[in-house]
């Protein structure tokens, strides 16, 4: 992956973004490509972030929170599934080490995962064309709801943003597999 040619590069990636869970052993080498100029580059390393969003480090999430403005929808969408799925501490964590200018939009950021908030379909229609970290955080917080089977409804939408179709067929995803995991109950108990 460490190549100053741009396929090379490409395809190194891309092998990464295949690995499933094995992907954190090459994680810090695939992080050194995370700034690549190719946004399907920045896209496969993310395919291959996702597949082990717990298994992070502090360092590693840092890196990887610091893509949450990504001028690609694509890129930002895969950073939004990676915080709905990372361990809550770890994402603390790697924005204590952060420092400058940006520290205190990943702090507000958190708080949209920390607590409840509030109406979910304002919550959804004010952050759903906006490609900032409060906007990422913010829609990352409803697929943390999902997850916790907390999310009361699915907020609504007609339009065409990427990210927010992605994020709402993510949170129909997480929502379906938790259903088919309850147990179900006899009829009429």
């Amino acid at each position: 992956m460490a190549s100053s040619e741009s396929a090379t590069r490409l395809e190194g990636a891309r092998a990464f973004s295949f690995l499933g869970r094995d992907a954190i052993s090459l994680m810090d080498s695939a992080l050194k490509l995370i700034r690549d100029p190719s946004r399907n580059v920045r896209s496969y390393i993310m395919d291959g972030v996702i597949s082990c969003p717990c298994e992070m480090n502090f360092d590693q999430t840092r890196q990887v929170l610091e893509l949450a403005n990504d001028s690609e929808d694509l890129v930002r969408e895969k950073v939004m599934v990676f915080i709905g799925a990372a361990n809550l501490v770890t994402l603390e964590g790697a924005v204590n080490l952060m420092s400058g200018d940006t520290r205190p939009l990943f702090i507000k950021g958190l708080s949209y995962l920390e607590g409840c908030p509030g109406n979910i379909q304002v919550l959804f229609d004010n952050f759903i064309e906006e490609s900032s970290i409060e906007a990422t955080f913010a829609l990352a917080s409803l697929q943390r709801m999902a997850r916790a089977g907390t999310l009361t409804t699915i907020p609504s939408y007609v339009g065409d943003s990427y990210v927010a179709g992605a994020a709402l067929l993510n949170i129909r995803r997480i929502v379906g597999r938790a259903s088919r995991q309850r147990p179900s109950r006899p009829l009429g108990a």
